[in-house]
Order: C-alpha cells, then structure tokens, then sequence
C-alpha cells in the first residue's frame, strides 16, 4: 500500500499543476482577455508556492543547510558558492538588461 501524502507533497504537487496549467494557457493556448489573465496569474501563483514550499522543506529542522550552519567548513563553502555564482550571474544580467534597453 503506498504511504499517504505529506503535506509539503501536496502543496509542492498543487503549485507544480498551477504551474503548468499557466505555462499551457500562455505558451500553447491562443487565449484572449480574462482568461490569459487568469492563465498568467496561476503561472506566477504556481511558481510563487513551489518556491516556497521548496524553501520550506530545506530550511526544516535536520535538513543540508542546517548541518552547513553548524559546521565552519561548510560555510566557508557557502560562501564560496555564493560568491562563483555572484560572479557568474551578474555580468550575464547587465548584459541582458543592456541588450533590453538597447
């Protein structure tokens, strides 16, 4: 018999067809007034809860980051990471947002 759900499972699997049902009504649908609002307002509802229950259940009691936090070594690596994609994302942000004004 296959356990029940959690709860972060349903909510991760509610955001996730939020998600799609929003990313189907504006990328393959030829929709029109309020119904391309309502299509655009799941997508960035369904994004927004994903987001945050993924957040949730990392920052939850006994998870990765939390054994990161108590060990110095591993914030020094996250510190680290932190900073290589600083690094990495920026420039390639300026340049988008150059490329949109322009």
């Amino acid at each position: 018999m296959y356990p029940r759900s959690s709860p972060y499972e349903k909510v991760l699997a509610a955001g996730t067809l939020l998600l799609f049902l929003g990313l189907g009504g504006l990328a393959f649908l030829d929709l029109h007034g309020n119904l391309r609002i309502i299509a655009s307002f799941s997508l960035a509802l369904g994004s927004l809860v994903n987001t945050c229950a993924f957040f949730v259940h990392v920052w939850d009691k006994n998870r990765a980051i939390r054994r990161v936090k108590q060990n110095p070594d591993g914030v020094l690596w996250l510190r680290i990471l932190v900073v290589v994609l600083w690094i990495g994302i920026l420039p390639l942000a300026c340049l988008w947002a150059y490329k949109y004004i322009h």
